[in-house]
């Protein structure tokens, strides 16, 4: 006891009497360091020194390459407790901080990118930005890593203050600050070196400003998005995205029916997958009815129930209600969304995902989940050929295998391999329900771009067994009143269907939206037909 009390001295505590009470009720011992833990996690309790907080900081940073990832990593890793997949000794490289400078200058950029995730202010946006200005005025820093490899660029200050920025810049938007918002957004498409991923949607975001707001200008939004479908960095959600934008804006502007422009895209009919639909009835909170009427924003989620049963307190979210319909029918399943396809491809793909190339380089710990390159394009360029060999041998079988492999107990560690949400049963299940057409749809989008395939996915996988062995499997993307398919949900339904997977659109219908008991299925106007507005702009209801 004296020697714990020297560690941690009754100044730090309220009181003596306070020491003494946490002292008997934690019986901290040997075998049972709970209590002693918490005491050291505690500010109360230990004060650190700001100067050697910043030196393990920087080791930190300097070992593990990116921030945020702490010992405790390493430290699982070393006593076996956490097990990655990845090389045992990968071969670092001298090159990704090329020198003393180049380092300071991330550990900065990484430092700004905290403070406006945490807490973003104008003013700290602005001095980003002007540090920004300043690294892309200094050629030796504008183009880009040392090495010239695309990968590395994520380990450069440039790289990291534009990321920072862009998930920043919408603070400009709701300050209405739309001039430098569009001076913001034209300076980062004049480089072409820095998030070449993202450059779709600084396009998409420009013209919506263009049209708008700043300048009010509809030739000059329609002049962004052909530059955007034009960038061959364009994803192919914000490419449809801006094709849409130019379709709205050649009416607009009454270019003559000859003259717009057709796209190859727009001319491949997107599949569309069925709908069904449920009734159910919106659960109004007493105490959200009372309280003053306030934005959506950091509002809960509105919860159904089945009007039917009419027990509020069986009320769920809408994914949830529509996985408790298809319970009825049989099925089992998650709500989930694009963790079951990441884990799928984990799975299969698990191999290629933790294997370094040639050259090295892809690995610089021995705590990574993948490639330092799998959220670029380079993943597929540098490894095509691997890739579509892995294609051709693809099998539902694989899954299997590497569950038995590398799953429970031992449970290893790859990127989006979620243990513990699955059971593994249920893994094996629904990749035979896929069959070789099915993981091949739903890999290949993740294969070529991993960073944007990792969205839009549907929200259910539901699946049952028939007496035979077969197993039906679907996925379901669920939409409320009102709710809409977005680009990257349409571009994942058109390749599941495509790939003969079994997909439904479920649209939970509110039995009280109008009042009379009718259900309300999202539209005013039942008609689809075009209406014609004051003016030359025409749209569908």
């Amino acid at each position: 006891m004296a020697e714990f009390q020297e560690r941690f001295p009754k100044k730090l505590f309220r009181s003596r009497s306070e020491v003494d009470k946490y002292w008997r009720e934690s019986k901290i011992s040997d075998g049972n360091v709970s209590a002693l833990e918490t005491l050291v996690q505690s500010e109360r309790y230990l004060k650190i020194v700001p100067e050697t907080y910043a030196i393990v900081k920087r080791i930190s940073l300097i070992y593990f390459r990116f921030p945020g990832v702490t010992l405790k990593t390493e430290i699982m890793s070393t006593i076996s407790r956490w097990n990655f997949a990845c090389p045992k000794d990968p071969m670092r490289s001298s090159m990704v901080f090329p020198n003393r400078r180049a380092f300071i200058l991330y550990e900065e950029a990484c430092d700004l990118e905290e403070q406006l995730d945490t807490n973003p202010t104008i003013e700290t946006f602005e001095k980003a930005y002007d540090l920004w200005k300043q690294q892309m005025a200094d050629p030796r820093l504008s183009q880009g890593h040392a090495t010239g490899r695309y990968h590395y660029q994520q380990f450069t200050s440039v790289w990291v203050l534009t990321r920072a920025l862009w998930h920043a810049s919408i603070l400009l938007g709701t300050l209405k600050q739309h001039e430098q918002e569009h001076n913001f957004l034209a300076s980062l498409l004049q480089q072409r070196v820095f998030c070449l991923g993202t450059r779709g949607k600084w396009y998409d975001r420009l013209a919506l400003i263009q049209t708008r707001h700043y300048p009010p200008s509809d030739r000059i939004a329609l002049e962004t998005c052909i530059r955007g479908i034009e960038d061959p960095y364009t994803t192919i959600s914000c490419r449809m995205s801006l094709q849409n934008r130019i379709q709205r804006l050649e009416i607009k502007l009454k270019v003559p029916k000859g003259q717009q422009r057709i796209f190859v895209e727009n001319q491949k009919t997107i599949k569309q997958a069925p709908i069904r639909r449920f009734k159910a009835r919106r659960y109004q909170d007493p105490q959200q009815l009372l309280a003053p009427h306030k934005s959506r924003v950091g509002q809960p989620k509105p919860t159904w129930y089945n009007p039917q049963d009419g027990v509020p307190e069986k009320a769920v979210g809408v994914e949830q209600y529509a996985l408790n319909k298809y319970g009825e029918e049989g099925f089992t399943g998650y709500h989930c969304e694009t963790s079951i396809a990441s884990t799928i491809f984990g799975l299969t793909f698990w191999d290629i995902l933790c294997a370094d190339l040639p050259g090295g380089g892809m690995f610089e710990t021995a705590c990574q989940l993948a490639s330092l390159d799998l959220w670029t394009d380079n993943f597929y360029i540098a490894r095509k050929g691997a890739i579509e060999k892995h294609f051709d041998r693809l099998k539902p079988e694989m899954v299997e295998e590497r569950i038995r492999q590398s799953g429970p107990p031992r449970k290893e560690r790859c990127i989006g391999v979620n243990w513990n949400r699955f059971e593994a049963d249920d893994l094996i299940s629904i990749a035979k329900g896929l069959g070789e057409s099915g993981l091949r749809a739903l890999c290949r989008p993740l294969a070529e771009d991993y960073a944007h395939a990792t969205g839009g996915f549907p929200d259910l996988v539901i699946f049952k067994t028939g007496n035979s062995g077969q197993v039906d499997l679907k996925f379901v993307e669920v939409k409320g009143p009102g709710d809409q398919l977005s680009k990257k949900q349409q571009v994942w339904i058109d390749a599941l269907l495509r790939g003969g997977v079994d997909v439904e659109v479920c649209r939970v219908d509110d039995v009280d939206k109008n009042g009379d008991g009718k259900v309300n299925t999202g539209s005013k106007v039942k008609s689809k037909k075009t209406v014609k507005f004051k003016g030359s702009f025409r749209r569908k209801r």
